[in-house]
């Protein structure tokens, strides 16, 4: 049997199943919305309860006064009430944010620093940072977290070095300013690479010196927020951007700081290979004190007669295949490859018109 549904009992149908889908999301909207929507006798008593506790009849509650006589976990409970329900962050809960009592908010780094800072210190110690997250999953992530971005070392976290913790997702200029340990407005070089893992920290050098506009030695705001598209092709001073631990000179090391190929090509093992030599000889001729270092004025007899691409750091076989062909060497194996693909094509291509031309005459 084959069952048809007029018009309305359609439309009637797709009400119902549409209804049906957003009924668990008003359910779910009015649970958030039902700690500011409170009722007349609610509002009645949170009223009379914030007056009570406005000692100095100010018309707004200081943290002191909300809490009153609460000691120990009932301490800390309303301590974390406070500043989630202080939507301005400014220490003060008004009227209207006592009865709100918002709970469905984000709240803002500041407010999450004061809710964990007992004893209002402006410093968080290891046991109030990780207050919340003893015998979680995140337990150990806490601890890790804590020791990496204590930047001073003093063994605490102060308001801009938690503001760059990754649960709060910091944007860069709240990066800036947690690395910015002297909060002289600038950043060192040491600065900007205080949370750089060892392994990327010659990259992140090179970056600090293209970023470096004005060659002062420091970034400020506008420089470390430029994007990768800002920056340019290569550093004004190369010297500086090769000196990677800032001694003021440069070991073969710091000077040949390509990246080995990771690959067992022999064309660009060789390609490496043979850079790396050229490199070694200028290198040595200009130590003139041969004392396996460069200084500035040593590596300048270098600068001018080297191919800009040889001391670019973190290079690959690409860069070392750039230099071949400036050079204008051509490995003989590459080219007896490139003859011998070229021939079989060509004895293709003649066995196949000549067999074409062979059926073209039998017919």
């Amino acid at each position: 049997m084959i069952y048809s549904y007029s018009p309305n009992a359609q439309i009637a149908s797709l009400i119902l199943g549409i209804s049906c889908l957003l009924a668990p999301l008003a359910i779910l909207d009015a649970q958030e919305t039902k700690t500011e929507l409170a009722t007349d006798a609610e509002i009645e008593r949170w009223t009379k309860d914030f007056h009570r506790r406005d000692k100095d009849h100010d018309g707004q509650l200081t943290l002191t006064e909300y809490i009153g006589p609460r000691t120990d976990a009932q301490r800390l409970t309303a301590r974390d009430a406070f500043f989630r329900w202080d939507r301005d962050e400014d220490e003060h809960l008004s009227l209207d944010e006592y009865l709100r009592r918002a709970t469905g908010t984000e709240i803002g780094v500041r407010s999450r620093f004061r809710q964990l800072d007992g004893d209002d210190d402006s410093k968080l110690s290891e046991e109030e940072f990780m207050r919340t997250k003893r015998g979680t999953q995140w337990e150990q992530a806490g601890l890790d977290n804590f020791r990496k971005f204590d930047l001073d070392a003093d063994g605490l976290l102060n308001e801009r070095e938690f503001a760059m913790t990754p649960a709060l997702k910091p944007d860069p200029a709240t990066m800036f300013r947690g690395l910015d340990v002297d909060q002289n407005g600038s950043l060192s070089n040491s600065e900007f690479l205080a949370l750089v893992p060892d392994q990327q920290r010659p990259a992140a050098h090179r970056q600090f010196y293209l970023r470096d506009q004005n060659d002062d030695d420091v970034l400020d705001l506008s420089e470390y927020l430029l994007s990768k598209d800002e920056l340019p092709d290569k550093p004004s001073n190369p010297f500086k951007t090769l000196d990677a631990d800032d001694d003021g000179q440069l070991t073969f090391a710091e000077y040949d700081s390509r990246k080995h190929p990771e690959t067992n090509d022999e064309v660009a093992l060789q390609r490496y290979e043979a850079v790396a030599m050229r490199k070694e000889e200028r290198f040595i001729a200009a130590d003139r004190d041969h004392d396996g270092h460069l200084t500035a004025a040593e590596f300048a007899q270098i600068e001018n007669a080297v191919d800009d691409v040889e001391y670019e750091p973190g290079g690959t076989g690409a860069i070392a295949a750039s230099v071949e062909a400036r050079q204008g060497t051509v490995d003989p194996l590459l080219i007896a490859f490139v003859a011998a693909d070229g021939l079989l094509v060509l004895a293709i291509a003649f066995w196949w018109v000549r067999t074409k031309h062979r059926r073209t005459a039998n017919s």
